[in-house]
């Protein structure tokens, strides 16, 4: 009994020092529990979703807002692609769009698409100086989005003046044809504005419209324009017969009268022919078409006012995104920092 009441004795004495070992052991390991259950601090392990970094507020705004600027890049790379393959938004070949806005639209779209993976980047790996990073280029993506949108807002101010410069020095021959054909026009401003031959403007009504009138060329005659010769006639003259009722007409020198009125004679049946001739130019197709630009430039403003339109909407976007940067980042500085080797 002594032996048992002993060991009782000896036992009663262990069971409570266990039962404070116990208690000394689980403190510990509550305390642990109680500091990986606090609020913002996120390990691999107790993460019941398993992720390597915590899911902080807005963070999927942020994301698909990435993505989306990441879009707007690719569209503009895409649309700026095809303003070089095609030659023009509104037709074929017609330039209205010219090449400054091209090259800043390539030169745009692979900055945006570079802002992009920069934000989505530091939303993956929840990098504060990425993000602040963004934020920077972001703006700096909107600055050039809105030059990008001013010159297509120039593109349908000035539409007249580029495409005038178009037809002039851009266009070929056959690009010009093509617009007559197309658009049943002829020239740029009316029909004696460098038309070229097509199947509305032929060729041989053209060739008509581009003669020059007989005034040019004796504007250009020297002999007939020299005034000392006009004055004095001849240098071998010793006299000689005015012209009757024409105060203008030069002393002939030694030319008989008979000749200078045959001249006089068959200058009045050029000019009655010259009459005659201007009466069936009249007449041609030609002469009744309108100009390229009166059918060309109201089309292609309508038509840019669309680009302009979607591009001064998407800069939307960019504010949007640095607004979001700097809340998410704000957020971000609410948190304690991830320990991944935790």
């Amino acid at each position: 009994m002594s032996g048992i009441n002993n060991k009782d004795s000896g036992s009663s004495p262990i069971s409570p020092n266990n039962s404070a070992t116990e208690i000394v052991m689980k403190k510990p390991k509550n305390e642990n529990l109680s500091l990986t259950n606090e609020k913002h601090i996120y390990t691999y392990d107790n993460d019941k979703n398993k992720r390597s970094v915590p899911e902080t507020p807005k963070r999927k705004e942020f994301k698909i807002v990435c993505i989306v600027l990441g879009v707007i890049g690719l569209y503009l790379f895409g649309f700026s692609l095809f303003l070089t393959i095609y030659g023009g938004f509104t037709d074929a070949n017609f330039n209205d769009l010219n090449a400054n806005c091209r090259y800043a639209m390539i030169i745009l779209s692979v900055f945006v698409v570079f802002i992009s993976a920069t934000g989505y980047a530091g939303a993956y790996t929840n990098w504060k100086p990425i993000i602040l990073t963004f934020s920077v280029l972001v703006s700096m993506g909107l600055l050039g989005h809105l030059y990008v949108a001013k010159k297509c807002l120039d593109a349908i101010r000035f539409t007249e003046r580029d495409l005038a410069i178009s037809w002039w020095d851009v266009y070929t021959d056959y690009v010009r044809a093509d617009i007559q054909d197309k658009y049943s026009c002829c020239g740029y401003k009316d029909y004696k504005d460098l038309p070229v031959a097509s199947k509305f403007c032929l060729g041989n009504e053209v060739d008509v419209v581009l003669q020059y009138p007989e005034d040019i060329k004796d504007a250009a005659n020297v002999l007939k324009n020299d005034s000392y010769r006009k004055k004095y006639g001849d240098a071998d003259s010793s006299g000689g017969v005015p012209g009757a009722g024409n105060p203008g007409v030069a002393i002939m020198g030694k030319r008989d009268v008979n000749v200078y009125r045959f001249e006089e004679t068959l200058k009045r049946r050029a000019i009655m022919e010259a009459a005659e001739a201007n009466q069936v130019k009249q007449d041609l197709k030609i002469y009744k078409a309108q100009g390229c630009r009166d059918v060309i430039v109201p089309k292609i403003k309508s038509k840019l006012k669309l680009v302009c339109i979607l591009n001064y909407a998407l800069t939307v976007v960019y504010i949007i995104a640095g607004v979001l940067s700097i809340i998410y980042w704000e957020n971000m500085r609410k948190e304690k920092e991830f320990d991944e080797f935790a």
